[in-house]
């Protein structure tokens, strides 16, 4: 699945590979880094996308959500971050726990 805003794997260091620069420098590219990752049990990124992605329309977003974790998703290519290869039914699965429960735990 190639993605644009809908999920993030901070920091982006694919991305900075050929600048010669730490993707992880600066307090700026820090503080995103720790709200939008999809380490550990990405909490922090559940409690982004529940509190302010998705508070405009929750059912509908948690429609969308479901309706995308029926593709069969092997790899994620994010617009912000590192690719997901192998893993991104998981991936998306944990980051969209909450939508794909309708309940937030």
């Amino acid at each position: 699945m190639i993605e644009a805003d809908l999920l993030f794997n901070l920091p982006a260091t694919e991305q900075y590979s050929k600048t010669g620069e730490n993707a992880s420098s600066g307090w700026a590219s820090k503080l995103a880094a720790s709200l939008q990752n999809t380490r550990g049990d990405a909490k922090w990124q559940k409690r982004v996308v529940w509190y302010a992605f998705s508070k405009a329309d929750r059912p509908g977003f948690d429609a969308s959500v479901q309706r995308i974790n029926g593709w069969g998703i092997k790899n994620i290519v994010p617009c912000h971050g590192d690719t997901m290869i192998g893993d991104g039914k998981g991936i998306f699965e944990k980051v969209f726990a909450w939508h794909l429960d309708g309940k937030k735990a």
